[in-house]
């Protein structure tokens, strides 16, 4: 049977890709690297669960498509969104600590300061994930799996160096966010009367401040329980010995597995994440000034004087 997530998924997941193309655009303008990355990687996740629901809708297993270098290269990708949105995450609660810090007020930021932030940034948001994906291969028990609905899905040996070299960056990532959420908290408590102040001075408004830190702290406040819960179930099975050929024994077996109409929650995390980003940053006034731009480039402006 063609189970109701099989068509209800793709549809709520190209609505949130769409959704957050004009935002994407807008910080990417802004060169914000953190809040660009955290889009993309959102965008990327929503494209993995879109495009695998329409290749394995239903359970007939017998049937699948096999998911050749196909599916090699999606579980890398999913695997690099899901750190890659932590370490986005990261850098965007950075950004707002620094912002709150009295200490680092200045008028203008040198060239050179703003080369190194951004390289900083660069590193986290994407040279740690793909780092990540590229030792992953040591502890990969095989190319991968196939779920119906959910589609390609990463294999992992049991042993500790799993724990090592992936589970345990996933929580890890989450906690390093978690810590500069609560320094931007105590800053804000700190440094209420200088706020709009601290604000101003890095060419911010209080209202793009708001959005950008709601958003990242109901992220970052869903995402850490659920990777640290994930890593307590993992702990205790991926304590064995590693073996890098028992690990790598079975590595052509492609594991097929029915969805009996459920798919993983993760999948409805990265959906829920792309409607709030729209309803954070593709809201705002920034964002409808944009829209007004648009519509009258493409010379709506006669028919809506308005714009």
């Amino acid at each position: 049977p063609l189970y109701p997530l099989a068509v209800i998924l793709p549809i709520l997941a190209i609505i949130a890709i769409l959704l957050d193309l004009p935002p994407l655009i807008w910080h990417l303008r802004h060169r914000n690297v953190g809040a660009a990355s955290l889009i993309i990687y959102l965008t990327v996740l929503n494209l993995v669960t879109f495009t695998n629901v329409l290749i394995w809708p239903r359970d007939n297993v017998t049937e699948w498509f096999q998911g050749a270098v196909f599916c090699d290269i999606e579980v890398r990708l999913y695997l690099m969104g899901a750190l890659g949105g932590s370490a986005a995450t990261i850098c965007i609660f950075r950004e707002l600590a620094r912002v709150l810090d009295t200490n680092a007020t200045v008028i203008s930021t040198s060239k050179i300061e703003k080369r190194r932030k951004l390289v900083l940034e660069l590193l986290l948001c994407y040279g740690a994930p793909l780092f990540f994906i590229l030792v992953f291969y040591v502890v990969q028990a095989g190319r991968y799996a196939i779920l119906g609905i959910t589609g390609c899905v990463y294999v992992i040996a049991d042993s500790w160096l799993s724990i090592v070299l992936t589970v345990m960056w996933f929580p890890i990532f989450d906690l390093i966010a978690a810590i500069y959420a609560c320094i931007v908290i105590y800053r804000l408590i700190r440094y209420s009367r200088d706020f709009s102040t601290l604000i101003r001075s890095h060419s911010s408004t209080r209202s793009r401040f708001w959005r950008t830190f709601i958003l990242c702290l109901l992220i970052i406040c869903s995402q850490l329980p659920a990777n640290l819960y994930a890593f307590s179930l993992a702990f205790p099975v991926s304590t064995g010995p590693f073996s890098w050929s028992y690990t790598h024994s079975e590595w052509d077996i492609i594991y097929l597995y029915p969805s009996h109409g459920k798919v993983r929650p993760e999948t409805f995390g990265s959906i829920i994440a792309g409607w709030l980003v729209f309803f954070f940053f593709g809201t705002g006034t920034e964002a409808l000034k944009m829209y007004r731009g648009w519509l009258a480039t493409l010379g709506l402006g006669k028919i809506w004087p308005s714009l």
